[in-house]
């Protein structure tokens, strides 16, 4: 996800990611955690709960609130009992 240029100090407008189960399980998540040198810049929520059934999704909604100025990078990762576990998305912005 990349987010505009964000004034220090203050919140984005949300953007989402949504989390597909393409399997023909159910995947248990045992975490969703924002990772990386510049996590205190990002907060997430989500509706993932700790079991994505197969083919059913959920979203992860990330805010960017920029702590300095500069580029601001971070990753969210999904834990889960699937293959390739975490899975994991970029975080980008840059405070101003």
């Amino acid at each position: 996800l990349t987010f505009p240029p964000q004034k220090v100090g203050t919140s984005s407008k949300p953007q989402a990611v949504t989390v597909t189960n393409t399997g023909s399980t159910a995947v248990s998540v045992s975490s969703i955690a924002i990772t990386g040198r510049n996590y205190h810049d990002y907060s997430e929520t989500n509706t993932c709960g700790s079991q994505i059934n197969a083919g059913a999704s959920c979203k992860v909604t990330v805010t960017f609130t920029p702590g300095a100025k500069g580029t601001r990078d971070a990753l969210v990762n999904v834990n889960d009992n699937g293959g390739g576990s975490p899975q994991g998305v970029l975080l980008t912005g840059t405070g101003r």
